[in-house]
């Protein structure tokens, strides 16, 4: 991080709990019409950002074979 970033008053997982129990996306078209979508994670869920999904490849796809036979 560089130095004028000042997270000395940051809290860590402040949004931690919403996230848990859900949240709401609302797109806001150019027309003047909403588009709303309720979103609730399935449990254990991990969501990685789009910039680092490519270095966990072989890893999801080994959770997802171990989640997989777990059920069977």
């Amino acid at each position: 991080m560089r130095r004028e970033y000042d997270f000395s008053d940051g809290v860590r997982g402040k949004h931690h709990k919403a996230m848990e129990t859900g949240y709401t996306i609302t797109i806001h078209n150019a027309d003047g019409t909403k588009v709303t979508q309720d979103v609730m994670p399935k449990e254990g869920l991990v969501i990685l950002e789009p910039d680092v999904r490519s270095y966990y490849f072989f890893s999801t796809q080994r959770s997802q074979r171990a989640t997989e036979e777990h059920r069977e």
